[in-house]
Parts: structure tokens; C-alpha cells; sequence
């Protein structure tokens, strides 16, 4: 018979080797796993480190691009100098803009030359949610009762006719026309000869011809609509629609930043399809954004680039009548844009940039 004593021990010896087989069993696992981590994260770190070389590298060479291409629309830069030398443009844009892509946008068209006629500023108040405003603009339209809609389209396309007059040569009444009969000093009918021109035509023979009359009530309109609060205007530092300057042949940039509502986009949209039906190749239509600092990275998202031009390119006449530029955040983008709008002053219009209907990246020379 064996002894219990005996039995307990062989058990407790049983049990005794099991333990220290695992224990050390699972040491040297742990070790062996240790060391594989430990080899894994080395290699790591060090990937790490030569992805954050080549990103250091990345900025560094992105802004040496972004100082070179910037220095394109710099002053004196024969890439931009006289382009638009003497032209007067207008931006309109709407009042969410922000300042720092406006600012942009107006250095890259200066720079070319181009003469700072004034800014436009849609106001949110167009949407015509207040009652009291709603009434002020249907007795203005003379649309009594007419829906807030109604109401906005109707001040869209009047807007739009009365910008369009400034595209035109500004009529000065000076003489009479040519052939018109008048009277000398001795009551003795005569006609106002022919006269010749030293000038140049006017570069845009497709836009309309206003009279005076028609001037002075479009200046009127855009007091109005000023008064009213649906746009401001800055015009040779004289703001909130005091005063207009009389400036003729204006060409005309609508931006569309970055995160507009899209309400107030296709207002903007529709602003510039009917002004360039009356007046065309004098509207180019860019997409924005606040503009990158040198050697930042761009946006991520290029599926999204030209997303708020997409329906004007959709649209089989306005693409002959204007002009899209997208990207205008990128210093390439703004002197696109001087290209566009030069190109437009022999009456051409194109869509440029990288998104969805770009028609190619900037402007090329024919011939």
C-alpha cells in the first residue's frame, strides 16, 4: 500500500515541475517577442524619421515653388506687367469673402495694371428674410405682393443690366451725332462733319451701347440696392455706395469663395450668366480660397476643386460667353486669372484651372 505521504509529495513534485517548465517557457517567448517589437519599432522610428525628412524637404522645395511662381505677380514681373494696363475692373463678390483671398485677387490684377474701378459686395439681407427689407425692394422692383423669389430675381437681373452698362464705352454727349443737322450763329442750317479718331476701337464691339439716360438710372439702381442694404460698394475708397466713379469698358471678376451657401452661390451664379448674356467676355467667374502661406500644403481634396463652377461649365451658353478660373488660392491660379481676363479684351473667353471642366490650365496663345 503506498503511503499517502508519499503520494502528496510525488504530486507536489508533479505540479512543482509543470510550474517552473511554464515559467520558463514563457520567459523565453516574452524575450523572443520582446526583441521582435523592439526590432519592429526601430524600424518604425526610422521610417518615421526619413518620412519626416522628406516632408521637411517637401515644404522646403513647395515654398521655394510658391516664392518663384508668387513672384510672377510681383511688381515689375514681365510674366504680368501692362496686361491689363489702363482696364477698369470690377470684383463683386459676396460678403462672407474672405479678406484675405479679396486682398489676393485684387494684388494679382494691380499688378497687371489693371484699374481698381470697385467692389461689390452681395449682402446676405438679398435673401429677403426680413419683412421690412422684402417690402422696400418689392415697391423698388414694383412687384407689389410678388414672392421673396420673384422679388430676388427680378433685382438679379436688373443688377445685372445695370453692371453690363459699364461695360460699354461711356457715351459723352458732347456732340451731336455724326450727319445730325444743326444751327450756325446766323439761324443758317449746316451738319456736324465726320470726324476721325486717333484711339484705339472698343476692344469689346459685342457689348451694349447705354445712353446717358441709361448710365444715370444704372447708377441709380445700385445706390438704391446699396440703401436698401443687398449690396455694398467700395468704390475709389469712397464705400457704402456714396459715390460711383464714371468709369467706362469695365471688366468684371465674381468671386465664389470657399464654403458659400449654396444659395448665394447660384444667385452669384445667375448674376454673371444674365450680365455676360447682355455683355459678353467681360465676366470671368473664379473659385477661391483663403491663399496659402509659402511651402504650405495644399488641400487634400482635389475631387472638390471647381465643385462651385461645375454649373456654369455644365451650361452650353454661358461657356461661350465667360470665363472660369478655379484655384485662385495658388499664386499659379491668380495669374491665371490676369491671363483670362486679358484674354477676354479680344473678345475670347475660356475655363481654366485643374477641376471638373477646365477646359485647360491657363490660356494659350492662338496661332
Amino acid at each position: 500500500m503506498i503511503n499517502f505521504r508519499f503520494h502528496l509529495v510525488s504530486l507536489v513534485a508533479v505540479f512543482l515541475a509543470l510550474g517552473v517548465g511554464v515559467a520558463m517557457g514563457a520567459s523565453f517567448v516574452d524575450r523572443a517577442t520582446v526583441d521582435t517589437l523592439r526590432g519592429r519599432l526601430d524600424q518604425l522610428e526610422g521610417n518615421y524619421r526619413e518620412r519626416g525628412q522628406e516632408i521637411d524637404d517637401l515644404h522646403d522645395h513647395l515654398r521655394r515653388t510658391d516664392e518663384r511662381t508668387a513672384a510672377l505677380l510681383g511688381e515689375g514681373s514681365a510674366a504680368v506687367a501692362e496686361r491689363l494696363a489702363g482696364r477698369n475692373v470690377a470684383v463683386v463678390a459676396p460678403s462672407s469673402t474672405p479678406p484675405a483671398a479679396l486682398d489676393a485677387a485684387w494684388s494679382a490684377l494691380e499688378a497687371a495694371g489693371a484699374v481698381r474701378s470697385g467692389t461689390l459686395r452681395v449682402e446676405e439681407a438679398l435673401a429677403l428674410e426680413d419683412e421690412a427689407v422684402l417690402e422696400e425692394v418689392r415697391t423698388m422692383m414694383e412687384l407689389d405682393s410678388a414672392t421673396p423669389a420673384l422679388v430676388r430675381g427680378r433685382v438679379l437681373d436688373r443688377l445685372a443690366g445695370a453692371l453690363a452698362a459699364f461695360t460699354a464705352t461711356e457715351p459723352t454727349n458732347a456732340t451731336p451725332p455724326e450727319g445730325t443737322p444743326t444751327t450756325e450763329a446766323g439761324g443758317a442750317p449746316t451738319t456736324v462733319p465726320p470726324t476721325t479718331t486717333t484711339t484705339e476701337p472698343p476692344f469689346r464691339p459685342l457689348g451694349p451701347a447705354p445712353t446717358t439716360d441709361e448710365l444715370a438710372d444704372a447708377r441709380s439702381l445700385l445706390l438704391g440696392l446699396a440703401d436698401a442694404g443687398l449690396i455694398t460698394l467700395d468704390t475709389d475708397g469712397v464705400r457704402d455706395g456714396q459715390d460711383l466713379p464714371s468709369v467706362d469698358e469695365v471688366t468684371y471678376v465674381v468671386l465664389l469663395p470657399e464654403g458659400t451657401e449654396p444659395e448665394v452661390v447660384a444667385d452669384l451664379q445667375r448674376l454673371a450668366g444674365d450680365l455676360a448674356e447682355v455683355a459678353p467676355a467681360t465676366v470671368t467667374v473664379a473659385e477661391t480660397g483663403v491663399p496659402r502661406e509659402p511651402g504650405e500644403l495644399p488641400s487634400l481634396q482635389p475631387d472638390r476643386v471647381g465643385g462651385l463652377l461645375v454649373e456654369l461649365r455644365s451650361d452650353d451658353d454661358a461657356v461661350e460667353r465667360l470665363s472660369t478660373v478655379d484655384g485662385l488660392q495658388e499664386p499659379l491660379g491668380r495669374l491665371t486669372l490676369v491671363l483670362a481676363v486679358e484674354e477676354q479684351l479680344s473678345g475670347r473667353v475660356g475655363h481654366y484651372g485643374t477641376g471638373v471642366g477646365a477646359t485647360g490650365t491657363v490660356p494659350r496663345i492662338e496661332g
